[in-house]
């Protein structure tokens, strides 16, 4: 009779993370789930927004570093008053590990950008574009103009000139007349070239309040984003 001595089974470690490394370069799509808000006016208490990741992050070894669904936190640096340009990063991650735990990790700014669809550059939409309202200014200011001078032009004297010989001298006369003025033609003259000078003069002004008052500027929800690994990055699962 034999005895067989069985070694205690040791139960594997649930706890036990594995690092995954990513190269800089390597992007992925996203889209903003909350979106950016920016004032101009330099008012930006809350300059976050948030990101999920719609495709996988990879490692270098080809496996899945950040999965789809992942949350990113990201903070906005500045956006450009003229072109729009958006300029961020994420500073945390939302996501689960290989034991399905969410983990949440702060991670350095600029570590991962945030660009625009396909890395092309991040351009956020204005909530108060005035360059519209400057243009309809100065369309109205303009239409007007033309139409007074429609009318000064219809109303322009007619000149009539005619040379006449005589014992080998040159006489020549002169004559101008008004032969059919148009009373329309004048009422476009009379009304709209002093109703356009009075709107110019209001409109350079509204031009100026227009100018002086900040934009808001945004990225809505739903936004296609990409994210761009700008550092050497350790994601544990």
């Amino acid at each position: 009779m034999s005895i067989v001595c069985e070694s205690p089974v040791v139960p594997a470690d649930l706890n036990v993370s594995e690092t995954k490394e990513v190269a800089l370069g390597t992007s992925t799509k996203g889209k903003i789930i909350m979106p950016m808000i920016w004032d101009e006016g330099g008012n930006n208490k809350s300059d976050r927004f948030a990101i999920e990741l719609t495709k996988p992050l990879t490692a270098t070894d080809g496996t899945v570093a950040l999965p789809a669904g992942t949350v990113l936190v990201a903070k906005t640096v500045a956006v450009g008053k003229k072109n729009n340009l958006v300029s961020a990063s994420a500073i945390a991650l939302i996501y689960p590990d290989s034991q399905g735990t969410v983990k949440q990790e702060t991670i350095p700014a600029e570590t991962l950008l945030i660009r625009g669809r396909g890395q092309q550059p991040l351009i956020a939409k204005k909530l108060n574009d005035v360059g519209t309202d400057i243009a309809q200014q100065d369309l109205l200011v303009g239409l007007l103009s033309s139409l007074g001078r429609v009318g000064s032009i219809v109303n322009q004297p007619r000149t009539q000139s005619s040379t006449v010989v005589s014992s080998g001298t040159f006489n020549q006369s002169t004559v101008t007349s008004n032969s059919n003025p148009q009373i329309w033609a004048s009422a476009l003259s009379g009304f709209f070239s002093p109703v356009a000078e009075r709107l110019s003069r209001r409109s350079d002004q509204a031009v100026q309040e227009l100018l002086q008052r900040p934009n808001i500027q945004f990225l809505p929800e739903g936004t296609e984003v990409s994210v761009v690994v700008n550092s050497f990055l350790k994601v544990d699962r």
